[in-house]
């Protein structure tokens, strides 16, 4: 099957930390290993990350075809420069200045030491002398130049300050009365962003090679302008759910409206639970059932990032040591995506026991609940232990209070985009992974498949998108109710000494959901593409008749 995948990702996303990015990398391997053509359409900035994806995940990249705009617009570059503030490593002109005279002066000492000959020796330094007194009227002239270029750069600073003051007000002046209630850049953003991608979409719809398109999420609508069989994929629609604590999210409800938007005008859809299916798209929506196929996801793993190939329950004691030993060393990298590197520069990772959740900071991922369970252990169970965490900690303003109000920014420690291989120290180090979310688009592949595949058992919440996974498995007493902090402190509390049982018991269930290659789940979605393809062939039949018979 010819397979087009259309990806419309804002600049500066790392797909290859991202949940959704790394199961569209276990996707993308899949349709390749399964004899899968795949065509990739995406903004020319994501060009980078999605080449560090698909080496990845051992992708050949000469059998994958991506399709992309030749140049962006010139705005964009603007843009770019003064708003979109890329994170690059900035060296100064003083930097390359006194790294020059260094290396000059390496050259020199290296040369010099190796003369055994007072008589070369002092020709060698008195022909030194000459040439800095010859280069001396040079030198003034280029400390003339570098005063110059001081001052007019301390005139520019001035000057772009101004500009910054009267750019604020035009914002403020634009932003009240635009339609959107948006800023200048953030309508110039959007704008770009939009242009992109309707230039994707005119590039896909000239080419015609692809038997179905794919796009895996509902944030851009210009998927809905694709011709031929195009399948979305639904996610949990989470900000519908919890419309209160997404209110004053920025964005939350732009966002939620274009999604609703493209779920409405969508024809075919996959998601990753019954309870998305039965209860948002059917039931919410009213589309019919047989246009939305459920399509579980895999595990992500972290061992292969630990250098070890072997699953962790099939490890000897030795090997198991060998690699704690391995993890615990990258951690000690861990100051550099730390908010508080003065703190976490000292700080003594090779010993620190915490427990772990790997998230971004939103209102549905229940981390207010997980920190009022952890203080309860810290100060009234007397357990001394950290709480790591994935996220930004200012997000949500009333999380950022309460961490400061209890004091407890020495103990709840936040390390924000971290790379995969010390995602998997973080999970190899921690005793337990703690996932207290209240609503998600399905079962808790990642973290769960995360953690154990280097050792580290999950506690979870009691929530539908969980129990219909591990009911067969009999572990409801490794759950806890999301809204109760005190349950998920007894939970943290009683496991926390019963690290190893609570591992074998979750064993069966990680081995059933490890059953479930990138083959397979690239083959099930196949088999999605064409049902859909056969059923979009039906409807446009019946579309022609119909209008026939008019």
């Amino acid at each position: 099957m010819r397979i087009g995948i259309f990806l419309k990702y804002n600049p500066n996303v790392t797909l290859t930390s991202e949940g959704l990015g790394r199961l569209l990398g276990s996707l993308i391997k899949g349709f390749q290993d399964g004899g899968h053509d795949v065509t990739i359409a995406c903004p020319k900035w994501s060009i980078s990350a999605l080449e560090a994806l698909l080496e990845d995940f051992q992708v050949e990249n000469d059998r994958i075809r991506i399709m992309t705009p030749r140049r962006l617009p010139v705005l964009w570059n603007i843009y770019q420069k003064f708003f979109l503030k890329l994170p690059k490593e900035k060296k100064s002109f003083k930097y390359y200045l006194y790294s020059g005279m260094a290396g000059l002066l390496e050259r020199t000492v290296s040369y010099l030491v190796e003369v055994c000959s007072w008589i070369i020796f002092v020709a060698m330094v008195l022909l030194v002398g000459i040439c800095g007194i010859l280069l001396l009227p040079l030198a003034l002239v280029g400390f003339i130049l570098i005063a110059i270029a001081y001052l007019f750069k301390t005139l520019l600073r001035k000057g772009k300050g101004a500009t910054k003051g009267s750019f604020k007000r035009i914002n403020r002046f634009y932003t009240a009365f635009s339609s959107k209630r948006e800023s200048v850049n953030e309508t110039l953003y959007r704008k770009l962003l939009q242009f992109v991608g309707e230039q994707l979409v005119k590039m896909i719809n000239s080419d015609g090679s692809v038997d179905v398109w794919f796009c895996p999420t509902l944030f851009w609508e210009e998927s809905l302008k694709l011709k031929g069989t195009v399948v979305l994929t639904a996610p949990d629609l989470v900000s519908q759910e919890f419309p209160l604590g997404f209110a004053n999210y920025p964005g939350s409800a732009h966002a939620t409206e274009e999604c609703v938007s493209v779920l409405k005008q969508g024809a075919y859809f996959t998601v990753y639970s019954d309870v998305i299916k039965n209860e948002v798209l059917v039931n919410r929506y009213r589309k019919d059932p047989s246009a939305v196929v459920v399509i579980p996801n895999i595990m992500n793993k972290c061992d292969p990032y630990l250098e070890f190939a072997a699953p962790a329950y099939q490890l000897l004691a030795g090997q198991k040591e060998s690699m704690q030993d391995f993890a615990r060393s990258l951690l000690q990298q861990l100051p550099r995506y730390s908010a508080i590197p003065e703190y976490v520069n000292n700080f003594n990772f090779k010993d620190v026991k915490y427990i772990f959740y790997a998230s971004q900071l939103r209102y549905s991922k229940n981390i207010y609940n997980l920190l009022q369970a952890y203080m309860y252990l810290l100060r009234h169970r007397n357990i001394q232990i950290k709480l790591f965490l994935t996220c930004t900690l200012d997000i949500i303003p009333e999380v950022r209070d309460f961490i400061l109000k209890n004091r407890l920014q020495y103990d709840v420690l936040a390390f924000t985009r971290v790379p995969v291989q010390h995602l998997a120290a973080l999970y190899c180090c921690s005793e337990l992974v703690v996932n207290p979310t209240l609503y998600e688009g399905g079962f808790l592949s990642f973290t769960f498949g995360e953690g154990m595949s280097v050792g580290t058992p999950s506690i979870m919440s009691r929530i539908p998108q969980v129990t219909d996974v591990t009911n067969d498995f009999h572990l409801d007493d490794v759950l806890f109710d999301p809204y109760n902090y005190l349950d998920i402190a007894d939970k943290i509390e009683y496991w926390l000494y019963r690290k190893d049982e609570l591992y074998e018991k979750e064993l069966p269930l990680y081995q059933e959901l490890d059953k479930r290659s990138p083959v397979i789940l690239a083959e099930e979605y196949v088999q999605a593409f064409q049902h859909f393809i056969d059923l979009d062939k039906q409807n446009r039949s019946l579309n022609r008749e119909e209008t026939h018979n008019k």
